[in-house]
């Protein structure tokens, strides 16, 4: 299942089998989505193996540091399988990265194109860039 940040609205996260609607979510149940897991993104403990050990109100957003479950509870979004609109329009990282992989445009004219920061684009260039070296070394 989609996993909703509460903040920015964005779905950079996805339940795993561990997930169980009656507990209290831990760092056990969630998994960073792609494309964002596919670029290297830090996910604020899940990366780190603390799974069950990561409590639900340690759980943050990775795009805004939100917490993702302040209730207590996650915040379920769309199914891609149910909803062909939202996956039909992409994130801005994902736009981003479509841009840089263009190569036509400096970092800071994607960044005006966009409406966000120079360094976020930085950030998501070094991220494919970090993602392209691991798999050219077969990590």
């Amino acid at each position: 299942m989609i996993v909703k940040c509460p903040q920015c609205k964005v779905s950079y996260y996805e339940t795993t089998d561990k997930y169980d609607p009656d507990v209290s979510p831990n760092g056990s149940m969630l998994r960073l989505r792609d494309p964002w897991r596919s670029m290297g993104w830090a996910t604020y403990g899940l990366d780190r193996g603390e799974g069950p050990g990561l409590l639900w109100s340690d759980l943050e957003c990775t795009g805004c540091s939100a917490p993702l479950a302040p209730s207590g509870r996650l915040i379920m979004g769309p199914n891609p399988n149910e909803d062909d609109n939202a996956q039909s329009i992409p994130s801005k990282a994902q736009r981003i990265q479509g841009l840089l992989e263009e190569g036509s445009l400096t970092q800071v004219e994607i960044a005006k194109m966009v409406n966000t920061s120079p360094q976020y684009v930085s950030n998501i260039a070094r991220k494919i860039k970090d993602a392209s070296m691991e798999s050219s070394l077969g990590m």
